[in-house]
């Protein structure tokens, strides 16, 4: 069973991230089951109060793997799947695409398609385990979210690195639900589609075509998941689009491996928690 709070990041943060997530795992003779994260366009850093507790593994792998008590989620291309095997606290930074590479610099496409890294690979090893270790001293989720708040605040104070417009790009494609032209983008950048595309992997960790197509797989997500399935199906295909029912059904049973009136039966999904947790204001 999972507990989640959600809590927004101080002023100078909320260019950077979406929202922190504290999530409590708690067994409640149920965390043998395979639980699962699709592809939403995010990037996250999380931390585990206790090592071993859970594993990761993504959709075309046969093997789950430990996941690090201080853990970075690059930009997911496929289906990402965790088995919990015992009661524990996560406190996760959701940030938006240009972020990490701002913050650390690293290139994204490094990460991505990955489902959990060690996060020292982009900070520093003694900053992030000081955080930790102050972060869970505290009970109280609000408290802890303090500690990771005022630790991202510090790499703000330092030079960012450059993101070329690439976050404003990001946020365009957010909006029209995937629904972009790649030249159209390029020309807002004044760059040659090429070298958008260079930028788009090195910053965000995917070409913009491919970013473009996992938001508005997202978008597809989010409305399907609505109350009652509030929006006609057809009015979703033609604001994200999608050419027709059949490319919506395709797509989705790609990121997916089911159909929507499948999936949606599903009570070991996970996206539809981060999913609340990105569309915080």
């Amino acid at each position: 069973m999972f507990h989640f709070q959600t809590l927004l990041p101080s002023p100078p943060l909320r260019d950077y991230i979406y929202s922190y997530l504290v999530v409590d795992v708690v067994d409640n003779n149920d965390l043998a089951v395979v639980h699962e994260a699709l592809p939403m366009g995010i990037t996250t850093l999380c931390f585990s109060d206790r090592s071993g507790c859970y594993h990761n593994k993504v959709s075309s792998s046969d093997i789950f793997l430990p996941a690090p008590d201080i853990a970075v989620v690059g930009q997911m291309v496929e289906k990402g799947e965790s088995i919990f095997s015992r009661s524990f606290r996560s406190v996760v930074a959701l940030f938006k695409p240009t972020a990490l590479y701002q913050f650390g610099g690293a290139a994204m496409n490094a990460i991505a398609g990955t489902y959990s890294v060690d996060a020292t690979s982009l900070f520093s090893p003694k900053e992030l385990h000081d955080c930790r270790e102050q972060m869970f001293q505290y009970v109280d989720g609000e408290k802890a979210v303090d500690v990771l708040d005022h630790f991202l605040l510090t790499k703000l104070e330092t030079p960012k690195h450059n993101v070329r417009n690439l976050d404003k790009l990001a946020d365009y494609i957010s909006h029209k639900k995937g629904n972009v032209g790649i030249d159209w983008l390029a020309d807002q950048a004044s760059m040659s589609i090429k070298t958008l595309e260079r930028h788009f992997v090195e910053k965000i960790g995917l070409t913009p075509k491919h970013f473009a197509r996992i938001i508005r797989f997202k978008s597809a997500f989010q409305l399907l998941e609505g109350p009652a399935h509030s929006m006609d199906v057809f009015r979703i295909i033609e604001g994200c689009g999608f050419t027709d029912q059949a490319h919506l059904i395709k797509e989705f049973k790609h990121f997916t491996s089911r159909t929507p009136k499948f999936y949606y039966a599903s009570q070991e999904v996970l996206s539809p928690f981060f999913l609340g947790a990105t569309s915080k204001k």
